[in-house]
């Protein structure tokens, strides 16, 4: 006799709901952006729920990395000048010159320290002007309309803006229309008009109007906190690549592969390119790697235009500024 088992099959477990792609806050309509943030725009965030968010997303301000002034000290001996100075007391005290060595020891340390102090009580004059300036905004929480710093922000505040009001992050305009200064961001003097549904900048400054505007982005998301060493990197790099390539082309009057170069600027020209490289792929104080396709691009552009565009033009001057010999 066939008997049926009473265990029924084990069901599936219920899937997760798969998280949706957040629609491009940008372009997106007012509704939408509202949903993606979670917020209740007659209401606000609550209180938890700006407590989770700041601990997702930061403070709404530029991430400051403080270094020990043990290190910050020791930097001192590290750079250009400093190297200088290191060399000589090597050779000085190679050659038996203890007296110049006693010197320019003193010379390096007494820098040194006065750098750093000057350094520190900038910095300390910057915190507190920082400290003093620092920018409120009202913000609709549980509610209740609030002033609070501009740093306790996050993603899905409620904020209004009035004529005088700096923008204090990425901002979506919800109602009323306003103009901003936008000079800071763009150098364009004339104001903005910006309507429902727009977005306003960070650092722009309201100049007519009132709206109500939820935030969306602050500095930390932004990316902002980010140095421009790499800038420096990249100028650094283009100006010695440049050096080096315009040694070749204006030592002669002519075409630079008329004559081929003494060995001394071979020599100078290698070791340049090859320091300038290498540092740039190891980076210094201030100057941030770059990778090795940035670097090729770089100098591939200083040779093509000192090379190729400054050569051509240094013949035709010349040949034009040169006085022809039938007219002698």
């Amino acid at each position: 006799m066939r008997t049926t088992s009473n265990r029924s099959a084990p069901e599936p477990a219920p899937s997760k709901p798969a998280i949706a792609k957040p629609p491009d806050i940008v372009s997106a309509p007012v509704p939408d952006t509202l949903a993606a943030l979670h917020v209740n725009p007659d209401t606000g965030l609550t209180h938890a729920e700006v407590d989770v968010r700041r601990k997702e997303h930061g403070r709404n301000e530029v991430a400051e990395k403080r270094e020990h002034p043990v290190l910050e000290f020791l930097r001192k001996f590290w750079g250009i000048s400093a190297w200088m100075l290191e060399l000589i007391m090597v050779l000085s005290a190679v050659l038996g010159k203890y007296s110049d060595l006693v010197v320019v020891s003193a010379l390096l340390i007494v820098n040194a320290v006065v750098s750093f102090m000057q350094e520190r009580r900038a910095a300390g004059v910057v915190e507190t002007l920082r400290q003093r300036l620092q920018i409120s905004s009202r913000v609709l929480r549980e509610a209740n309309w609030q002033v609070v710093p501009a740093r306790e922000l996050v993603p899905g505040d409620i904020v209004r803006m009035r004529a005088g009001d700096i923008i204090p992050a990425d901002v979506k305009l919800l109602t009323g229309t306003v103009s901003v200064d936008q000079s800071a961001l763009t150098g364009e003097s004339k104001d903005a008009a910006k309507a429902t549904g727009e977005v306003l900048s960070s650092g722009s400054v309201v100049r007519r109007g009132e709206a109500l505007l939820v935030l969306w982005i602050g500095w930390s998301r932004f990316g902002l906190a980010t140095s421009d060493n790499a800038l420096y990197t990249f100028s650094f790099l283009t100006l010695l690549y440049f050096a080096a390539f315009s040694i070749v082309s204006a030592r002669e009057r002519r075409w630079f592969w008329a004559t081929m170069p003494s060995k001394a600027v071979v020599a100078a020209v290698v070791a340049e390119t090859l320091v300038g490289t290498v540092l740039t792929f190891v980076g210094l104080p201030g100057l941030m790697p770059l990778p090795w396709w940035q670097t090729l691009a770089i100098f591939v552009y200083a040779m093509v235009a000192c090379l190729v565009v400054n050569d051509a033009v240094k013949v035709a001057m010349i040949k034009w500024a040169t006085p022809s010999e039938n007219h002698a």
